[in-house]
């Protein structure tokens, strides 16, 4: 039996509650690495691979995260830069803020990222335009709804 497990790599204050959850003008708690490196441990235990979709922000801060992620065997991918809603961007925003993510995790793992999964789920029937510019960027497939596959 196969089974497909995916985890979006990300800080708790980025979830998309509501606007002010987030001030980049503060200090948070990090708890990306503990919990990751919780995972990174049971995944080995079982001998089990997973996809991450790492936000750029978590790269940016923890490169010898990703690092170690990628060198267990798992696949990186991407989550965007800053975990903004897509269907809240303007398509320039969205691919600056996609490819500014996809040209940071390529140069920690030095493999070409292929997959894309979009903050909260935000390719909706507003924002399709998004597949386009994943597609321009060279992703090959996204997994960011359960309705459109385009791969």
């Amino acid at each position: 039996m196969y089974n497909i497990m995916t985890i979006d790599l990300e800080e708790w204050f980025h979830a998309n509650y509501h606007e002010d959850i987030f001030d980049t003008n503060k200090s948070y708690e990090v708890r990306v690495l503990d919990n990751t490196y919780r995972i990174l441990r049971h995944f080995e235990d079982n001998d089990a691979k997973a996809t991450f979709f790492v936000l750029g922000y978590v790269a940016e801060k923890h490169r010898n995260l990703i690092e170690d992620i990628y060198n267990a065997g798992h696949e990186i991918a991407s989550h965007g830069t800053s975990h903004s809603l897509v269907y809240e961007q303007t398509k320039n925003e969205f691919r600056e803020d996609v490819y500014k993510s996809k040209v940071l995790l390529e140069n920690i793992v030095q493999q070409p990222i292929k997959g894309y999964r979009a903050p909260s789920w935000s390719i909706t029937k507003q924002s399709l335009w998004g597949l386009e510019i994943l597609e321009e960027l060279g992703f090959i497939y996204d997994s960011s709804n359960k309705i459109v596959n385009w791969a």
